[in-house]
């Protein structure tokens, strides 16, 4: 099958980074073969120029914003009140296709536990497609909850930094 390529934009700190995002039957990131570590970038432009060198049709649009700052930052005080179900649910989707990508397998490895906490991020949400008109799901979080959410984004916020690498790409 076909790989489609995504520019993929994060921000961790207080920086923008681009890494290639794709998909398949399965999502990942983009793996580089020699070093094992994903190779990001400060602009789109060394992005694409990688990405045209190693033969990548990059999609044009740019992902949302995956703010890695707003997980550190909660994870400084892990409250209940300041849970982002919209950022937290992306940046745990990327954490997830970072560890696939990586062969991690000890990231979010109690998914038969953490599901409910995925659940209550994905339905806190709201999406249109799956909330009915008028009305709205406002998640509330157990003590334990609020720390099984930590441990996983602690530990994705870690892999996610061990697993990049600086690249300086220049045509």
């Amino acid at each position: 099958m076909c790989s489609t390529y995504f520019i993929c934009w994060y921000r961790l700190d207080y920086v923008n980074g681009y890494l290639i995002w794709y998909t398949n039957d399965i999502d990942r990131v983009l793996v580089d073969s020699i070093t094992g570590k994903i190779p990001v970038f400060q602009d789109i432009a060394s992005l694409q120029g990688y990405g045209e060198n190693i033969g990548l049709q990059l999609q044009e649009e740019v992902s949302i914003l995956h703010d890695l700052d707003i997980v550190q930052s909660w994870l400084a005080n892990p409250i209940s009140e300041k849970i982002d179900c919209n950022s937290f649910l992306s940046i745990w989707n990327l954490f997830t296709d970072v560890a696939s990508s990586v062969n991690d397998s000890t990231f979010d490895y109690r998914r038969q536990e953490t599901d409910k906490i995925y659940n209550k991020l994905f339905f806190g949400n709201n999406l249109p497609a799956i909330t009915q008109e008028g009305e709205y799901y406002e998640p509330v979080w157990a003590v334990d909850e609020v720390k099984m959410l930590s441990g996983v984004l602690e530990y994705g916020l870690s892999m996610f930094r061990q697993a990049t690498q600086p690249q300086y790409y220049s045509n």
